[in-house]
Protein backbone atom coordinates (compact mmCIF):
# COMPACT_ATOMS: atom_id res chain seq x y z
CA UNK A 1 0.00 0.00 0.00
CA UNK A 2 2.98 2.07 -0.06
CA UNK A 3 4.63 4.12 -3.37
CA UNK A 4 8.11 2.39 -1.91
CA UNK A 5 6.65 -0.88 -3.17
CA UNK A 6 5.72 -1.92 -7.07
CA UNK A 7 4.34 -4.53 -8.60
CA UNK A 8 6.47 -7.74 -9.03
CA UNK A 9 6.25 -10.65 -11.72
CA UNK A 10 7.79 -14.16 -11.38
CA UNK A 11 10.60 -13.39 -13.95
CA UNK A 12 11.95 -10.16 -11.83
CA UNK A 13 11.62 -12.70 -9.04
CA UNK A 14 13.87 -15.31 -10.91
CA UNK A 15 15.96 -12.61 -12.32
CA UNK A 16 16.87 -11.01 -8.69
CA UNK A 17 17.25 -14.54 -7.01
CA UNK A 18 19.85 -15.38 -10.01
CA UNK A 19 21.84 -12.13 -9.10
CA UNK A 20 22.56 -13.28 -5.31
CA UNK A 21 22.74 -17.39 -5.94
CA UNK A 22 25.63 -19.45 -6.55
CA UNK A 23 24.25 -21.32 -8.94
CA UNK A 24 21.61 -21.56 -11.75
CA UNK A 25 17.66 -21.06 -10.37
CA UNK A 26 16.15 -22.71 -13.50
CA UNK A 27 15.42 -25.52 -13.35
CA UNK A 28 14.40 -24.36 -9.71
CA UNK A 29 15.06 -26.33 -6.76
CA UNK A 30 13.53 -24.14 -4.38
CA UNK A 31 15.26 -20.57 -2.99
CA UNK A 32 17.11 -20.39 0.41
CA UNK A 33 16.32 -18.04 3.09
CA UNK A 34 19.38 -16.19 2.85
CA UNK A 35 18.80 -15.32 -0.90
CA UNK A 36 15.31 -14.36 -0.34
CA UNK A 37 16.05 -11.86 2.27
CA UNK A 38 18.74 -10.02 -0.59
CA UNK A 39 15.76 -10.88 -2.76
CA UNK A 40 13.15 -9.08 -0.22
CA UNK A 41 15.85 -6.01 -0.23
CA UNK A 42 15.50 -5.71 -3.87
CA UNK A 43 12.35 -4.79 -4.41
CA UNK A 44 12.60 -2.18 -1.23
CA UNK A 45 12.18 -4.24 1.80
CA UNK A 46 14.52 -4.71 4.78
CA UNK A 47 13.87 -8.03 5.92
CA UNK A 48 15.24 -9.51 9.15
CA UNK A 49 15.76 -13.46 9.36
CA UNK A 50 15.03 -15.12 12.93
CA UNK A 51 16.99 -18.83 13.48
CA UNK A 52 15.43 -20.60 16.17
CA UNK A 53 19.09 -21.60 17.67
CA UNK A 54 19.78 -17.84 17.55
CA UNK A 55 17.22 -17.26 19.84
CA UNK A 56 17.60 -16.45 23.59
CA UNK A 57 16.00 -19.10 26.15
CA UNK A 58 14.62 -18.51 29.87
CA UNK A 59 15.09 -22.67 31.24
CA UNK A 60 13.45 -20.93 34.92
CA UNK A 61 10.51 -19.76 33.45
CA UNK A 62 10.23 -22.79 30.94
CA UNK A 63 10.99 -20.01 27.82
CA UNK A 64 12.66 -22.18 25.01
CA UNK A 65 14.30 -20.81 21.67
CA UNK A 66 11.31 -22.46 19.75
CA UNK A 67 8.91 -20.39 22.20
CA UNK A 68 11.01 -17.30 21.61
CA UNK A 69 10.51 -17.87 17.86
CA UNK A 70 6.80 -18.03 18.21
CA UNK A 71 6.54 -15.09 20.21
CA UNK A 72 8.42 -12.71 17.69
CA UNK A 73 6.30 -14.33 15.02
CA UNK A 74 3.38 -13.22 16.68
CA UNK A 75 4.33 -10.01 16.98
CA UNK A 76 4.98 -9.53 13.58
CA UNK A 77 1.40 -11.76 12.51
CA UNK A 78 -0.52 -9.55 15.54
CA UNK A 79 1.35 -6.02 13.13
CA UNK A 80 -0.24 -7.57 10.21
CA UNK A 81 2.94 -8.44 8.20
CA UNK A 82 3.24 -11.60 6.45
CA UNK A 83 5.91 -13.94 7.21
CA UNK A 84 7.71 -16.50 5.39
CA UNK A 85 8.17 -19.71 7.73
CA UNK A 86 10.83 -22.33 7.57
CA UNK A 87 10.15 -25.75 8.65
CA UNK A 88 12.62 -28.62 8.82
CA UNK A 89 12.88 -32.25 9.92
CA UNK A 90 13.79 -32.58 13.11
CA UNK A 91 16.53 -34.66 12.06
CA UNK A 92 18.33 -32.16 10.09
CA UNK A 93 18.59 -34.68 7.45
CA UNK A 94 16.27 -34.14 3.82
CA UNK A 95 14.49 -31.42 2.49
CA UNK A 96 12.50 -28.56 4.35
CA UNK A 97 9.76 -26.37 3.22
CA UNK A 98 8.61 -22.49 3.37
CA UNK A 99 4.89 -21.49 4.09
CA UNK A 100 2.80 -18.17 4.93
CA UNK A 101 1.78 -17.06 8.03
CA UNK A 102 -0.99 -14.21 7.41
CA UNK A 103 -3.05 -14.54 10.97
CA UNK A 104 -3.77 -15.72 13.81
CA UNK A 105 -6.41 -17.92 15.52
CA UNK A 106 -9.06 -16.41 18.15
CA UNK A 107 -8.98 -19.51 20.76
CA UNK A 108 -7.10 -18.45 23.71
CA UNK A 109 -5.67 -20.82 26.38
CA UNK A 110 -4.20 -19.16 29.43
CA UNK A 111 -2.86 -21.99 31.33
CA UNK A 112 0.53 -21.70 29.78
CA UNK A 113 0.79 -18.18 29.65
CA UNK A 114 0.14 -17.56 33.43
CA UNK A 115 2.91 -20.28 34.07
CA UNK A 116 5.03 -18.36 32.02
CA UNK A 117 4.61 -14.42 33.56
CA UNK A 118 7.74 -12.25 33.94
CA UNK A 119 7.19 -11.49 37.52
CA UNK A 120 8.40 -7.78 38.57
CA UNK A 121 10.56 -7.83 41.75
CA UNK A 122 12.72 -4.66 41.93
CA UNK A 123 10.53 -1.93 44.16
CA UNK A 124 7.35 -4.55 44.33
CA UNK A 125 8.33 -7.22 46.03
CA UNK A 126 7.94 -9.77 43.12
CA UNK A 127 4.14 -9.38 44.16
CA UNK A 128 3.52 -8.12 40.44
CA UNK A 129 3.30 -9.85 36.75
CA UNK A 130 3.43 -9.31 33.27
CA UNK A 131 1.71 -11.34 31.39
CA UNK A 132 2.41 -11.75 27.43
CA UNK A 133 -0.52 -11.87 25.17
CA UNK A 134 1.47 -13.62 22.39
CA UNK A 135 1.45 -16.84 24.89
CA UNK A 136 -2.51 -17.09 24.45
CA UNK A 137 -2.21 -18.28 20.60
CA UNK A 138 -1.26 -21.39 19.62
CA UNK A 139 -3.02 -21.71 16.12
CA UNK A 140 -1.70 -19.74 13.49
CA UNK A 141 -3.51 -19.17 9.60
CA UNK A 142 -1.05 -20.29 6.71
CA UNK A 143 -1.20 -20.43 2.91
CA UNK A 144 0.86 -23.62 1.89
CA UNK A 145 1.03 -25.52 -1.16
CA UNK A 146 0.92 -28.68 0.64
CA UNK A 147 -2.51 -27.47 2.35
CA UNK A 148 -5.64 -25.76 1.66
CA UNK A 149 -5.57 -22.04 1.82
CA UNK A 150 -6.29 -19.73 5.13
CA UNK A 151 -5.68 -23.64 7.06
CA UNK A 152 -5.63 -22.70 10.67
CA UNK A 153 -2.28 -24.86 12.08
CA UNK A 154 -0.72 -25.32 15.67
CA UNK A 155 2.83 -23.44 15.67
CA UNK A 156 4.49 -26.63 16.35
CA UNK A 157 2.59 -28.64 13.46
CA UNK A 158 2.15 -25.99 10.95
CA UNK A 159 3.35 -28.41 8.39
CA UNK A 160 1.22 -31.67 7.34
CA UNK A 161 4.41 -33.25 7.95
CA UNK A 162 4.70 -34.26 11.64
CA UNK A 163 8.18 -34.69 11.72
CA UNK A 164 9.07 -30.79 10.74
CA UNK A 165 8.97 -27.75 12.80
CA UNK A 166 9.92 -24.16 12.41
CA UNK A 167 13.66 -23.23 12.19
CA UNK A 168 13.61 -19.56 10.54
CA UNK A 169 11.21 -16.52 9.84
CA UNK A 170 11.58 -14.05 7.42
CA UNK A 171 9.81 -10.55 8.13
CA UNK A 172 10.15 -8.44 5.22
CA UNK A 173 10.14 -4.50 7.24
CA UNK A 174 9.85 -1.36 6.19
CA UNK A 175 13.10 -0.05 5.22
CA UNK A 176 13.36 2.88 7.71
CA UNK A 177 11.89 0.12 10.33
CA UNK A 178 14.99 0.11 12.93
CA UNK A 179 13.25 -0.56 16.57
CA UNK A 180 12.36 -4.62 15.54
CA UNK A 181 10.13 -6.75 18.08
CA UNK A 182 12.29 -8.19 20.78
CA UNK A 183 13.93 -4.94 21.20
CA UNK A 184 10.51 -2.90 21.56
CA UNK A 185 9.24 -5.62 23.69
CA UNK A 186 12.67 -5.60 25.96
CA UNK A 187 11.84 -1.71 26.50
CA UNK A 188 7.96 -2.05 26.90
CA UNK A 189 8.80 -4.33 29.79
CA UNK A 190 11.72 -2.56 31.23
CA UNK A 191 9.10 0.68 31.53
CA UNK A 192 6.35 -1.44 32.40
CA UNK A 193 8.12 -2.65 35.34
CA UNK A 194 9.70 0.68 36.28
CA UNK A 195 9.54 1.92 39.57
CA UNK A 196 9.74 5.41 38.07
CA UNK A 197 7.52 4.65 34.96
CA UNK A 198 6.05 1.85 35.63
CA UNK A 199 2.18 0.39 35.63
CA UNK A 200 2.18 -0.73 39.05
CA UNK A 201 3.17 2.63 40.23
CA UNK A 202 0.86 5.31 37.85
CA UNK A 203 -2.04 2.50 37.54
CA UNK A 204 -2.60 1.56 41.12
CA UNK A 205 -5.53 2.81 42.28
CA UNK A 206 -7.00 1.55 39.01
CA UNK A 207 -5.87 -2.02 39.51
CA UNK A 208 -7.63 -2.18 42.95
CA UNK A 209 -5.19 -4.79 44.42
CA UNK A 210 -5.01 -6.75 41.04
CA UNK A 211 -1.69 -8.46 40.42
CA UNK A 212 -0.97 -8.98 36.91
CA UNK A 213 -1.60 -7.10 33.89
CA UNK A 214 -1.40 -8.37 30.20
CA UNK A 215 0.24 -6.82 27.68
CA UNK A 216 -0.40 -6.68 23.87
CA UNK A 217 2.57 -5.25 21.42
CA UNK A 218 2.17 -4.46 17.81
CA UNK A 219 3.37 -2.50 15.07
CA UNK A 220 1.51 -0.39 13.14
CA UNK A 221 1.22 3.08 10.62
CA UNK A 222 0.68 6.20 12.90
CA UNK A 223 -1.47 7.72 10.41
CA UNK A 224 -3.67 4.77 10.86
CA UNK A 225 -3.17 4.52 14.56
CA UNK A 226 -4.02 7.81 15.50
CA UNK A 227 -7.06 7.73 12.82
CA UNK A 228 -8.25 5.17 14.98
CA UNK A 229 -7.64 6.67 18.34
CA UNK A 230 -9.18 9.57 17.42
CA UNK A 231 -12.06 8.59 16.55
CA UNK A 232 -12.89 6.39 19.13
CA UNK A 233 -12.24 9.00 21.39
CA UNK A 234 -14.11 11.99 19.95
CA UNK A 235 -17.42 9.81 21.29
CA UNK A 236 -15.42 9.61 25.15
CA UNK A 237 -13.02 12.05 25.84
CA UNK A 238 -12.63 15.20 23.86
CA UNK A 239 -9.20 16.06 25.50
CA UNK A 240 -7.81 12.32 24.63
CA UNK A 241 -9.01 13.06 21.38
CA UNK A 242 -7.14 16.36 21.08
CA UNK A 243 -3.88 15.17 22.43
CA UNK A 244 -3.39 11.91 20.38
CA UNK A 245 -4.40 14.26 17.56
CA UNK A 246 -1.80 16.89 17.80
CA UNK A 247 0.99 14.31 19.40
CA UNK A 248 4.21 14.15 17.09
CA UNK A 249 4.87 10.51 15.76
CA UNK A 250 6.82 8.49 13.13
CA UNK A 251 5.79 6.85 10.14
CA UNK A 252 5.69 3.41 12.07
CA UNK A 253 5.45 2.81 15.89
CA UNK A 254 5.12 0.30 17.86
CA UNK A 255 1.98 -0.17 20.61
CA UNK A 256 1.65 -1.74 23.96
CA UNK A 257 -1.39 -1.91 25.27
CA UNK A 258 -1.80 -2.85 28.86
CA UNK A 259 -5.08 -5.00 30.04
CA UNK A 260 -6.63 -6.57 32.93
CA UNK A 261 -7.22 -9.91 32.99
CA UNK A 262 -10.83 -8.84 32.74
CA UNK A 263 -10.64 -6.04 30.38
CA UNK A 264 -8.62 -8.17 27.77
CA UNK A 265 -11.73 -10.53 27.61
CA UNK A 266 -13.72 -7.24 26.34
CA UNK A 267 -10.81 -6.06 24.67
CA UNK A 268 -10.18 -3.17 26.62
CA UNK A 269 -7.39 -1.96 27.66
CA UNK A 270 -6.70 0.64 30.45
CA UNK A 271 -3.18 2.09 29.44
CA UNK A 272 -1.33 2.01 26.74
CA UNK A 273 2.21 2.91 25.49
CA UNK A 274 3.75 4.34 21.98
CA UNK A 275 7.39 3.78 21.28
CA UNK A 276 9.19 5.18 17.97
CA UNK A 277 9.40 1.91 15.43
CA UNK A 278 12.09 4.18 13.44
CA UNK A 279 14.33 4.96 15.94
CA UNK A 280 17.44 2.73 17.43
CA UNK A 281 17.30 0.21 20.19
CA UNK A 282 20.25 1.30 21.91
CA UNK A 283 18.15 4.51 23.04
CA UNK A 284 16.36 2.54 25.26
CA UNK A 285 13.72 4.39 27.64
CA UNK A 286 14.00 7.46 25.24
CA UNK A 287 11.99 5.72 22.49
CA UNK A 288 8.91 6.63 24.33
CA UNK A 289 6.66 8.59 22.63
CA UNK A 290 3.27 8.18 24.82
CA UNK A 291 2.36 6.66 27.75
CA UNK A 292 -1.75 6.70 28.55
CA UNK A 293 -1.91 5.93 32.38
CA UNK A 294 -5.62 6.35 34.51
CA UNK A 295 -3.73 9.21 36.32
CA UNK A 296 -2.65 11.22 33.01
CA UNK A 297 -0.91 10.98 30.01
CA UNK A 298 2.53 11.45 29.83
CA UNK A 299 5.10 12.34 26.66
CA UNK A 300 8.40 12.49 25.42
CA UNK A 301 9.58 15.14 22.98
CA UNK A 302 12.49 14.03 20.66
CA UNK A 303 15.01 16.79 22.56
CA UNK A 304 14.08 15.47 26.06
CA UNK A 305 15.94 13.27 28.31
CA UNK A 306 14.06 10.21 29.99
CA UNK A 307 14.36 11.79 33.21
CA UNK A 308 11.90 14.99 32.49
CA UNK A 309 8.95 12.30 30.15
CA UNK A 310 7.13 13.39 33.82
CA UNK A 311 6.77 17.06 33.35
CA UNK A 312 5.10 16.89 29.65
CA UNK A 313 2.56 15.16 32.18
CA UNK A 314 -1.25 15.78 31.28
CA UNK A 315 -4.38 15.03 33.26
CA UNK A 316 -7.30 14.15 32.14
CA UNK A 317 -10.56 15.02 33.79
CA UNK A 318 -12.56 12.63 31.41
CA UNK A 319 -10.63 9.23 30.98
CA UNK A 320 -11.81 6.48 29.20
CA UNK A 321 -10.85 2.87 28.66
CA UNK A 322 -9.35 2.02 25.40
CA UNK A 323 -10.38 -0.13 22.69
CA UNK A 324 -8.42 -2.92 21.43
CA UNK A 325 -6.73 -1.92 17.75
CA UNK A 326 -7.96 -3.88 15.48
CA UNK A 327 -6.97 -2.61 12.25
CA UNK A 328 -4.40 -4.90 11.44
CA UNK A 329 -6.13 -7.74 11.22
CA UNK A 330 -9.68 -8.69 9.59
CA UNK A 331 -11.72 -11.01 11.07
CA UNK A 332 -12.64 -13.98 8.78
Amino acid sequence: TYKDYKTVVPSEIIESEQKHSHERVLPSRGITYHVLTKVLSDFGFAPRLYNVRAMRKDEMSGILQQDELKRLLHYYIESGIPVAVNVEPDSGKGIGHSLICIGHSVTKSYEKALERKKIVGDGFDGKHGIINSAEFYDSYVVIDDNQFPYEVREFDKMSIYSDMHVTNIAVPLYKRMFLEAADAYDIALMILESETWGVFKWAEEYLNGETDVILRLFLASSRSFKKARVEEFSKQSIELQAYYAKVRMPQFVWICEIYTKEGYERKKAFGEMVLDGTSASKKGIRNIILLNYPTGLYARNPDQPESEIDKNKFLVSRWCEISAYEKNLQFI
